[in-house]
């Protein structure tokens, strides 16, 4: 328990600190790039961190429950220390899809600012689970075309 405690609090404690450099280009000179480059690392830097900050606050919630109900078990460390990994890169990938207008459910006045893209990739970071079934259903439609009929299920067995 205690491992996983210092793990989610190092990362927990990091993400501001990340956050705070990436929106204040503390890193363009030891990376020697543009202000470009800065502004690009910045927005999916943040996407990322975003998304880790709401995966470990999830992670340290879930922690602390399972901890006080008797109900920590060591098989399932595993997921408590991926957890906040997972969140983060699908909140990257979230959020590349969003800030590039291929998934255009906001605007540019939300994916082009930093805390824009903070804020909403801590809420796919920690509502991970949720963000998987709305993106598994956008992506059906997407690929199947918006034209083309979904299958009826209920038909399924009856042959």
């Amino acid at each position: 328990m205690g491992i996983e405690l210092c793990y989610l609090a190092v990362l927990f404690a990091a993400c501001p600190v990340g956050l705070f450099c990436l929106s204040t280009g503390k890193l363009d000179v030891a990376l020697d790039i543009t202000a470009a480059e800065s502004r690009s690392l910045a927005l999916y830097g943040d996407a990322w961190l975003g998304g880790l900050l709401g995966g470990c606050l999830f992670s340290m919630k879930w922690l602390y429950h399972s901890i006080a109900r008797g109900k920590w078990h060591l098989d399932r460390r595993a997921w408590r220390f991926l957890t906040p990994l997972v969140s983060a890169g699908l909140a990257f990938g979230t959020m590349a899809l969003f800030i590039s207008g291929a998934l255009p459910l906001f605007s540019e006045r939300i994916t082009g600012t930093l805390p824009g893209v903070t804020g909403v990739s801590f809420l796919v970071g920690y509502f991970s689970d949720d963000t998987v079934a709305a993106l598994a259903g956008a992506a059906t439609k997407l690929l199947r075309g918006a034209d083309e009929k979904e299958p009826d299920v209920s038909d399924r067995g009856r042959n």
